[in-house]
């Protein structure tokens, strides 16, 4: 009974398993990309004053 039990709830755990590591996958994409726009809008912010502080 032991067997049969874990036999039908096997497939449930490994979709919800496969969910959360997509879930954390996503996650870690949408991470990664805030950060390099932070870094990338961090370095034009730099261009931008240096810029302005050499014109004036």
């Amino acid at each position: 009974m032991e067997n049969l039990n874990t036999a039908l709830h096997a497939p449930k755990y490994n979709s919800y398993s496969s969910i959360l590591e997509r879930s954390q996958v996503q996650i870690l994409a949408i991470g990664y990309q805030v950060v390099m726009f932070k870094s990338k809008l961090k370095k034009q912010l730099k261009f931008f004053v240096s810029a302005l502080l050499f014109n004036f």
